[in-house]
């Protein structure tokens, strides 16, 4: 079954100017959410989540925590910033 591996984290790691580097720290939750020919969605994110590591392993389109749509390719990673409460990630495959 092709997926998309969601890890949420509350913790950054940021530099002297205050920039985001990095996720720090462990996940506060690791999920799957399946790709298919209809949008299906994860849990809606924690309350304290401040970004999210999402890897794919097939080519999909992400409804992200931005509520924009974002190409991934198969085998992609991609981090994204989490602007508050109350966003979930859905997703559907892409050619």
């Amino acid at each position: 079954m092709a997926v998309v591996n969601v890890a949420e984290y509350a913790v950054l790691a940021t530099n002297a100017n205050g920039g985001i580097q990095i996720p720090l720290g462990t996940p506060l939750t690791t999920y799957d959410v399946a790709v298919g020919s209809s949008a299906t969605a994860g849990p809606i994110l924690n309350l304290t989540t401040k970004m999210v590591r999402m890897n794919t392993d097939v080519s999909c389109t992400s409804n992200n925590v931005t509520a924009t749509d974002a190409r991934m390719a198969a085998n992609q990673t991609e981090y994204w910033g989490v602007p508050g409460p109350g966003f979930m990630i859905s997703v559907i495959t892409s050619p």
